[in-house]
Order: C-alpha cells, then structure tokens, then sequence
C-alpha cells in the first residue's frame, strides 16, 4: 500500500507504533497502541479519534464519581450549566512526549450523555473528555452496550 506521494505507508505506520509501543512497554504496561490514520487501535481494538467538534460545553466538567485511581476517568460526570449527566464508557492512557523526551501519560474517557444531543452527537455517538482537565476533546463514536 503506498501513501501519498508513491511512499510506502506501512514503515510510517510501523515506526509510529514502535514508538509508541515502546513508550507503552517502557512503561510497564501490557498494551499494543498502534495508530493508522484517524484511528488509534488499543489491544486489538480500534478507536476513532474525534469526529468533530462538539458544541454547547462548559468550561470544564464537574466530578459526579471520582474514579478509583486518581490517574483514571471518573465514572460520571456532571455539566453544570445545562445539568447533563455524563457516564464513562471507555477509557485509555495516551502518551505524550515532552521536549526532554519525558513520556506522561494522560486519561482520555469516552462518554454518553444524558439527555441525550445537547453537543451535537448523534445517536451511538458521545463526548471525548480529557480527564486531567475535565474538557471536551470533540464527539466520536462510543459502544452503549
């Protein structure tokens, strides 16, 4: 398969997630990340990155359940302005490279919402919350089952 411009597309992807994987297992956890265009597959399973933006959100979320470990999303979330509740339905560490070379790792938490559109979403879609800063990433795809 070639990418644009006659280049091969597989050695960009592997590199990618050579570096990504070792970031991961570097760090002592057993997971396989791999990014393929707009698409970040986590052991096997594949995740979109947000769809679009979403609208109508507050500045920040307000905790409803704090997760079990602080480094986590929490279970449920709250919007104040339009009190609209927010239930997690997967979460996932990503990382991030600092200038120094320093890997961190931050919570990243796909929700549903009820009511259900008042950002934008469709139904079997939700919001993509950055857990640290409680702040919409933008509406993707999300399993309600």
């Amino acid at each position: 398969m070639k990418a644009a411009g006659g280049v091969p597309a597989w050695p960009l992807r592997s590199w990618v997630a050579g570096l990504l994987m070792a970031g991961v297992v570097g760090a002592g956890c057993a997971r396989t990340v791999e990014v393929v265009g707009r698409e970040v597959v986590t052991d096997g399973r594949q995740e979109s990155a947000p769809a679009r933006s979403a609208g109508n959100l507050p500045t920040s979320f307000i905790v409803v359940t704090p997760a079990s470990v602080s480094t986590d999303c929490p279970p449920v979330l709250r919007d104040p302005g339009i009190n609209a509740v927010l239930t997690l339905r997967h979460s996932t560490l990503q990382p991030t490279r600092e200038a120094d070379g320093t890997v961190h790792y931050w919570a990243i938490g796909d929700y549903t919402a009820e009511p259900r559109g008042r950002y934008g979403e469709e139904p079997g879609e939700g919001l993509r919350i950055d857990c640290s800063r409680l702040r919409a990433l933008g509406i993707v795809r999300v399993e309600t089952g």
